[in-house]
């Protein structure tokens, strides 16, 4: 079980891996993705922003050179003459249709007209509709038409609560929004704005961890095939021993892992550093800034959500995120030095990518379970259901899952020991077992080993 002369394997992998244009293409597309969305998140806030003053004034002059506007409200919900306030307000020419034309004929004036609009509300069981008629010479833009969608949805919302003898605040406490939660005395709450933006914390984490660890995982395989196969291993052999390989090229992929990580990680930072001034100026020089207040308690959401993270949290998803790199690695390596043939190799991974697959598939679910609950009822609960206790220490899930709760949850400290435990225990378990079929399998030419040869040689090396 010796591991001497890893250090060879350790630099034959590492460099033959990054000088590969595979490696220097896909570093420099996905670099650029970082890049990108570090710079989109910068303009949120501009994208979000929009100027009371500027297009609007336009578009409202548009409307005002209309020569009549036909209104019809035939909800019964309003006063048909209120709009005639309306109209006088923006300096509009109204004709209310539901006077002067109650059978409708007058779309067909709008029809065959000329700079002219109707304006059509009605209401089907417990849902209002205002659609907008256009003229067919095409005199009047869909641009006008949009318009006057946004100026009568205002106007009838304000002519409904006066119908009504509601006044504006009184609607608002009718119309609010409400938030429900089930949460253990004690805890802390979270908002929806909350749970959706640890929601896509943690789905991105999840991501992230599966590209880097199954991702290189697959790498150690592919590597340790491929040598296997072109002979290179058995000029690797002449000087280290079969168990050196494994773990020379496990560590070699983990330090490429590593490499791209800060490489992503700084050029996603420097997006932020350099672009969020521009975005300060850009909304410095907007007048009259009206802030998409949904856009901004979701970006505030995401900053609370950040901040909550500790320094054991941090330590900790670096722990799972090493030990579950050495164990999918491990086992990758176990299934790659089962190949002896290159047609083989596909056949030879379908086991690790099934279980990779499996793992990445059961780290979703505990998000899945939380948006369902929120969703489906209303209510955001804080507490775990055994299936999601089970997926964060079930060692296949718990390297991409773990992390992603601990950075989004509010995990008890003794469920977090317990799944980095598990997970350390059964990697070493796999190390374990590794070392002791390796040197017989690296050697092995012949047909694809089957997991069930594997375990036959473990037990025959006692």
């Amino acid at each position: 079980m010796s591991i001497l002369g890893w250090q060879k394997v350790f630099k034959f992998t590492f460099l033959q891996t990054i000088r590969s244009k595979s490696f220097i293409i896909s570093t420099i597309i996905i670099a650029v993705l970082f890049l990108g969305v570090s710079t989109l998140i910068t303009f949120i806030p501009v994208i979000a922003a929009s100027e009371t003053e500027g297009g609007d004034v336009a578009d409202l002059t548009e409307v005002a050179k209309l020569d009549t506007i036909y209104v019809q409200d035939t909800t019964g919900i309003t006063d048909p003459e209120g709009y005639q306030m309306f109209a006088d307000t923006f300096g509009l020419n109204f004709t209310i249709a539901n006077k002067d034309d109650p059978d409708g004929t007058y779309l067909e004036t709008v029809k065959n007209g000329t700079n002219v609009v109707s304006v059509n509300i009605t209401k089907e069981e417990n849902r209002a509709s205002i659609n907008i008629g256009l003229p067919a010479d095409g005199s009047v833009s869909e641009e006008t038409g949009d318009t006057l969608v946004g100026l009568f949805y205002e106007s009838f919302n304000a002519l409904r609560y006066q119908f009504a003898d509601i006044t504006m605040e009184e609607a608002e406490n009718i119309t609010m929004p409400v938030d429900s939660s089930v949460i253990v005395i004690g805890e802390d709450t979270q908002s929806f704005d909350q749970m959706i933006a640890k929601t896509l914390i943690g789905m991105f984490a999840a991501i992230v961890l599966f590209m880097l660890i199954f991702s290189y995982g697959s790498m150690v395989a592919q590597s340790v095939a491929m040598e296997k196969i072109s002979r290179v291993m058995e000029l690797l052999l002449t000087s280290v021993r079969p168990l050196a390989v494994i773990v020379g090229k496990v560590i070699a992929m983990g330090c490429v892992a590593i490499l791209q990580v800060l490489i992503f990680g700084t050029l996603a930072l420097g997006g932020v550093v350099i672009f969020t001034p521009v975005a300060e100026g850009i909304l410095a020089g907007m007048e009259n800034v009206v802030q998409d207040q949904t856009a901004i308690e979701i970006m505030n959401a995401f900053a609370s959500s950040f901040s909550e993270i500790s320094a054991i949290d941090i330590i900790l998803v670096i722990i799972t995120f090493i030990t579950g790199f050495i164990f999918y690695s491990m086992l990758a390596g176990l299934f790659g030095a089962c190949v002896s043939r290159a047609e083989d190799l596909q056949s030879a991974l379908q086991p690790y990518s099934m279980i990779g697959v499996i793992g990445f598939f059961l780290s979703y679910m505990p998000m899945n379970m939380a948006m369902s609950v929120s969703e489906g009822t209303g209510a955001m609960t804080t507490q775990l259901s055994p299936l999601q206790i089970f997926i964060y220490v079930f060692p296949i899930s718990s390297p991409f899952a773990l992390p992603s709760a601990m950075l989004t949850e509010n995990m008890a400290l003794g469920l977090k020991l317990a799944g980095v435990g598990i997970l350390i225990l059964v990697t070493v378990l796999t190390t374990l077992l590794v070392a002791k079929v390796y040197h017989q399998i690296i050697l092995h030419t012949g047909n694809l080993l089957k997991i069930k040869d594997i375990i036959g040689l473990a037990r025959n090396n006692k």
